[in-house]
C-alpha cells in the first residue's frame, strides 16, 4: 500500500465517520407547559452550556431539537445529569483596559446543570457560547443568583492593574451563615472545591453526608506502548526505509465531552536507523530518536474513533559514542500532525509526523515528509 493511498484513505475514514455520531441515551424533557416527554436525548457531555439538544421519542424516529425558550428542563438517566433552563444576565469582559468596573450585559437562556442539591439549595454550572466563561450559580427558595467572580484590566492614572471580584466568597458566607459548627473557609472557584464546601456545610445543617449528585467528571490519564516501522530518516530525509521502533506515551484526556480532546507525550526509538560512515563510505545502523508533544481531539462518540493531533517533535539520530567528534548528530524540531483511528481509546493505529506545518525544518525537508505508522495499545491509570 503506497504512503499517499494510505493517508487518503486515513483522511477519508475521518471525514466519513466524524460527521454525525451521536450518543443517544434513555431520559426525558420537560416542556414550559410542564408536559414531559420521555424518550432519548444525544448526550454530548457538554463543555460549552447548550441552547438547544435533540431528542427521539424512539430511536428509530427522526430527532426533534428543543431550544432553552421551548422546554425547562431535561435529564439523562445515564450519568443522572439534570440541566434546568435559565434566563441569564451575564457579564461580558474582554481583554480590554477598563477606567472603571466593566458594566456590559448580555441575556441568553441556557441549559446550565445541576452538580449538586440537598434538596433545598442548588448548585448549577454554566459555560455560555457567548465567552466560555465558567460560572456557578445558586438557587434556594424563589432565589436565583450567580456566584459572581471575574478578573479585569484595569487602568488608572497610566498605570495599569489586575482586579479580582470574588463576591462569590461573600455569597457562600451568607448562604451558610447561622449554621452551629460550621466555619469554613471560602473555597476556590472550582465546581470540586465549592462541592466540597456545600457538603461539609450541608454535613453540619443535617447530619448526613451523603448527598445525590451527578457523578463528577474527571479527567483520565493512559500509558501507552507502541510498535511499527519509522520512515523518517533524521540523517537523509529522502531515504524511504522502513525501520522497527518502539515507543512509550503518556496521555492525558481531559474531562467533558467524553473526554474527547487529549494531551500527550511520547518517546519512539528506532535502534537501526541508516547513518551513513564517511570513514567507510558505508551506512551502519545507529540510534534514532523520537520526542514528541501534542494536543488532539477525538471525532464522534463511536467506539471506533478518528483522532487527529498537532504538536511538536523533536528527531535525531547520533553516531557511535567513538565518532562523535567528528560526525554530527543530526536532529530538528518541526511542528507536525498526526491522525489515526481508534477503538475504545485503547488500541489506535496511527500515522504520526507525516506533514511539517510551521517552518522549514532542514533545507533537504519538503513539506510532506515520511511517518511513522504504529500500533499503541493504553491502560488507563487514573
Amino acid at each position: 500500500m503506497s504512503l499517499r493511498y494510505l493517508l487518503s484513505l486515513t483522511f477519508a475514514i475521518i471525514s466519513f465517520t466524524g460527521l454525525a455520531q451521536n450518543r443517544f441515551q434513555p431520559g426525558y424533557i420537560i416542556l414550559n407547559q410542564a408536559d414531559t416527554l420521555k424518550g432519548y436525548i444525544n448526550n454530548k457531555d457538554w463543555d460549552i452550556s447548550p441552547t438547544q439538544i435533540a431528542f427521539k421519542k424512539d430511536l428509530s424516529l427522526e430527532e426533534q431539537i428543543f431550544t432553552a425558550e421551548q422546554a425547562s428542563a431535561f435529564y439523562i438517566e445515564t450519568d443522572q445529569s439534570l440541566f434546568e433552563s435559565r434566563r441569564l444576565k451575564l457579564l461580558m469582559i474582554t481583554s480590554d483596559l477598563y477606567a472603571s468596573l466593566p458594566d456590559t450585559y448580555t441575556e441568553q437562556k441556557e441549559f446550565i446543570e445541576q452538580i449538586w442539591t440537598n434538596g433545598e439549595i442548588n448548585l448549577y454550572r454554566g459555560k455560555s457560547p457567548r465567552d466560555e466563561r465558567e460560572r456557578f450559580f445558586i438557587s434556594q427558595s424563589n432565589r436565583f443568583y450567580e456566584l459572581v467572580n471575574f478578573k479585569y484590566n484595569k487602568i488608572k492614572e497610566g498605570q495599569q492593574y489586575s482586579v479580582t471580584i470574588d463576591e462569590y466568597k461573600d455569597q457562600l458566607a451568607q448562604l451558610t451563615a447561622g449554621t452551629p459548627g460550621f466555619s469554613a473557609s471560602a473555597p476556590a472557584y472550582f465546581s470540586t472545591q465549592i462541592i466540597k464546601y456545600l457538603n461539609a456545610y450541608n454535613e453540619k445543617l443535617t447530619d448526613r453526608t451523603l448527598v445525590k449528585q451527578p457523578a463528577e467528571r474527571k479527567m483520565a490519564i493512559f500509558i501507552g506502548l507502541g510498535a511499527g516501522i519509522e520512515r523518517l530518516n533524521s540523517y537523509d530525509l529522502n531515504r524511504r526505509d522502513n525501520d522497527f521502533t518502539a515507543g512509550l506515551t503518556v496521555r492525558v484526556n481531559f474531562p467533558r465531552n467524553h473526554q474527547r480532546s487529549y494531551l500527550k507525550a511520547s518517546y519512539f526509538m528506532a535502534p537501526n536507523m541508516y547513518y551513513y560512515n564517511i570513514y567507510t563510505q558505508k551506512g551502519q545502523p545507529q540510534w534514532g530518536s523520537s520526542v514528541e508533544v501534542s494536543a488532539g481531539t477525538y471525532i464522534g462518540l463511536a467506539k471506533v474513533q478518528p483522532f487527529i493531533s498537532v504538536g511538536f517533535g523533536h528527531h535525531r539520530i547520533s553516531p557511535p559514542s567513538s565518532e562523535r567528534i567528528l560526525h554530527p548528530t543530526y536532529s530538528y524540531t518541526i511542528l507536525q500532525p498526526s491522525a489515526g483511528i481508534s477503538y475504545k481509546k485503547r488500541l489506535e493505529l496511527e500515522v504520526a509526523h507525516f506533514a511539517r506545518l510551521f517552518f522549514k525544518s532542514r533545507e533537504d525537508a519538503t513539506f510532506l515528509v515520511q511517518p511513522r505508522i504504529s500500533l499503541n495499545y493504553y491502560i488507563n491509570i487514573k
